[in-house]
């Protein structure tokens, strides 16, 4: 396990555009490379907290 001075809090904000491709939509690549490095960080021990603006209107339904 983890020592409290080991663990860190890591906020991890990113954009909608962070994660679509230039057509608008979601990109399987990019979001893979995020939720990769997330658990990484997550393997070291750390804390993520994960906030992404306006997403909402990237999953809405036309």
């Amino acid at each position: 396990m983890f020592a409290d001075k080991e663990r860190k809090r890591i906020v991890v904000k990113i954009g909608s555009s962070s994660l679509t491709s230039f057509q608008g939509e979601i990109s399987l690549k990019k979001l893979e490379n995020l939720v990769n490095q997330i658990v990484k960080l997550k393997g070291e021990g750390n804390e993520v907290i994960f906030q992404m603006k306006h997403a909402i209107k990237m999953f809405e339904i036309p």
